[in-house]
């Protein structure tokens, strides 16, 4: 059984209202109705009756229907309201609906209210279901823009001509600029011009058939530094057989293909290690045998000083590769570590100090007051700043700055970073130096890799072995013309 509707009648006339009545049954309507003759109890009826339609005569002694009209438009603005009464000039007609009323009927013509009824009823439903369905829509709109927000890879839609139209704020953290700063400009600003030709071709593909693609690429952040991508991409908003817009997802590859090579690095050093660690001790004791037996001929020759001169080159040539035999077995094993807990905010001032001593560089060093104590060996770690500043003065043969900067950091577990979660201090060792080439990047820390002149190039890889055996990590950043840094990170002891 349909539920009964609701209609409040503001009628004074009880002829009126029974003739109301009468042809609203007529017309086979299941309706409630409630009459009220005044302004304090249809307001009443308004909220205590909830009427599903409103009838109203135009012309009360005390209050009139545009009256009623108004309060309707502040209490209930949602519920149909139709005018009834007995004589209305076609400009009040006019003004009747322009203030907000949904129908009228004359009495003369009283046959039409039934149908004015149901026709306000279909109507209220249509404006209900629209409302219903753009509140959806809001709704889905929120929850897309909320994804799209906070999605942690950045997502970007651009035209046909590469043109960023929106992207999310993940792109700050990708390449160190705002959503503002990057919309409006060319996606193809922020790729190396080696990936240029390929991605021209992609997006003229997809533009035609909007296939998805998934492609590696490269870009540079604001700071220059480049950044491994995987572009998922696909066409949308198809006009003429043309995509004319494209939706691209950007994951960010930099830090987990750093761990990747992080761990093959590892993996390669330990395989050297070995090698290294068994040649070296035979060749100690080579050396040793060859040294031993020297000195004993330089014994029996004291009187022959052409003989000394000759045992005495080969003495010098003998200590070199002691020397040199000694830094292979110190990167083959790393040294173990004589752990003491110290602040090792002094040694960084006076290595630097040493180190700069002589030299036309510049150095800034800012260690944070409260720089947690570390578990370190002093010697080696002293060994490994020397080792960084050193490389940093060098790089700078006609000056520069050098900075050294100790801080308190903690690493989570989900941060891209191959350390155990826990506090750290990091010093970070920065020069303005040539740079080093990109194709160099990744050998640096192998042994025997060097771009000095006369180089034994285990400096740098005695230093990775160094840091790793104190359980921490070491990596470098560089541009080519601009400078390069050295993070080193150790662990701090724990915090009482």
């Amino acid at each position: 059984m349909k539920s009964q509707i609701r209609i409040l009648i503001l009628e004074d006339e009880q002829f009126d209202i029974e003739l109301i009545e009468r042809q609203l049954k007529e017309e086979g309507l299941n309706f409630k109705s409630v009459t009220v003759g005044n302004r304090s109890d249809f307001i009443y009826k308004l909220e205590e009756f909830k009427p599903e339609v409103i009838l109203a005569d135009y012309k009360l002694p005390q209050f009139s229907g545009m009256d009623a009209l108004e309060v309707v438009k502040q209490v209930c603005p949602e519920v149909p309201f139709i005018i009834v009464t007995g004589s209305i000039s076609e400009d009040v007609a006019v003004e009747c609906l322009k203030a907000g009323a949904w129908d009228y009927v004359i009495k003369e013509r009283i046959l039409r209210l039934g149908a004015a009824v149901k026709n306000a009823l279909n109507l209220k439903k249509g404006k209900d279901l629209l409302a219903a369905a753009q509140k959806d829509l809001i709704a889905r709109e929120e929850l897309h823009r909320s994804i799209f927000e906070t999605a942690a890879d950045v997502i970007a839609i651009v035209d046909q001509n590469a043109v960023i139209l929106d992207v999310n704020s993940s792109v700050k953290s990708l390449i160190g600029m705002s959503p503002a700063q990057v919309i409006g400009h060319s996606a193809f600003e922020f790729l190396q011009p080696e990936s240029l030709p390929k991605a021209t071709q992609i997006l003229k593909n997809i533009i035609q058939n909007g296939t998805s693609y998934n492609k590696e690429f490269k870009l540079y952040k604001k700071d220059g530094q480049p950044v491994d991508l995987i572009i998922n991409a696909v066409g949308i908003k198809k006009e003429n057989d043309q995509f004319r817009q494209i939706v691209a997802i950007i994951h960010d590859m930099t830090s987990p293909r750093q761990i990747e090579q992080q761990i093959q690095k590892d993996e390669k050093l330990k395989s050297i290690s070995v090698l290294a660690s068994g040649i070296a001790h035979d060749f100690n004791n080579i050396l040793t045998v060859i040294l031993g037996n020297a000195s004993l001929v330089k014994m029996l020759i004291k009187k022959d000083e052409k003989l000394q001169k000759y045992i005495k080159n080969i003495e010098s040539a003998g200590i070199r590769a002691r020397n040199l035999t000694q830094q292979l077995l110190t990167f083959a094993k790393g040294g173990v570590p004589d752990l003491e807990t110290g602040s090792i905010a002094d040694l960084i001032s006076e290595s630097s100090a040493f180190m700069l001593t002589g030299s036309n560089v510049r150095s800034e060093i800012s260690v944070a007051s409260d720089l947690w104590p570390v578990e370190m060996d002093e010697g080696q770690i002293n060994q490994v700043l020397n080792n960084l500043v050193l490389n940093a003065i060098q790089s700078m043969p006609d000056g520069g700055l050098l900075k050294l900067l100790a801080s308190n950091i903690s690493i989570a577990e989900d941060d891209f970073i191959m350390l155990r979660p826990g506090e750290y201090i990091k010093i970070s060792i920065i020069d303005q130096g040539a740079g080093i080439l990109p194709e160099n990047i990744n050998k640096i820390f192998d042994p025997f890799f060097t771009t000095k002149k006369g180089g034994s190039g285990l400096g740098l890889a005695n230093a990775y072995t160094i840091v790793r055996n104190h359980r921490g990590l070491i990596t470098v950043h560089s541009q080519v013309g601009v400078g390069t840094q050295f993070d080193l990170y150790l662990p701090a002891t724990k915090l009482k």
